[in-house]
């Protein structure tokens, strides 16, 4: 079983096994890829950016492998104004009440076109 010797900004360098860690690349040209793993001393779960090189290392070593894709919905077409910080608070004051799913669904009827 291959050992890996990982940093976590907590506790420093630490020993993993290769089943350990996940390796993450990136489905586009602007998204780093990165290997993630779970401190076996302070359980958090830590995320390193890496280089092609080390991606090779580690996927070849038997590190599992995922591809990270952006979400579809940041390529559409978005009308309106944009999100302010009273959208926000307002937001923030209809989640607190009881019928903050009846207020949302009325107010996405009111401003939607039909």
């Amino acid at each position: 079983m291959t050992t890996v010797r990982a940093q976590c900004p907590e506790c420093g360098d630490v020993r993993l096994q290769i089943h350990d860690l996940t390796v993450v690349v990136g489905d586009d040209t602007d998204v780093p890829s990165s290997y993630r793993f779970r401190c076996p001393v302070c359980d958090h779960v830590v995320s390193r950016e890496a280089t092609t090189r080390i991606v090779d290392l580690l996927v070849g070593a038997g590190a599992e492998q995922e591809t990270f894709r952006w979400p579809a919905e940041l390529a559409e077409a978005h009308a309106g104004p944009p999100l302010t910080a009273d959208d926000l608070l307002d937001l923030h004051v209809v989640l607190a009440t009881d019928t903050w799913f009846d207020e949302i669904v009325a107010l996405v009827r009111h401003t939607t076109p039909e």
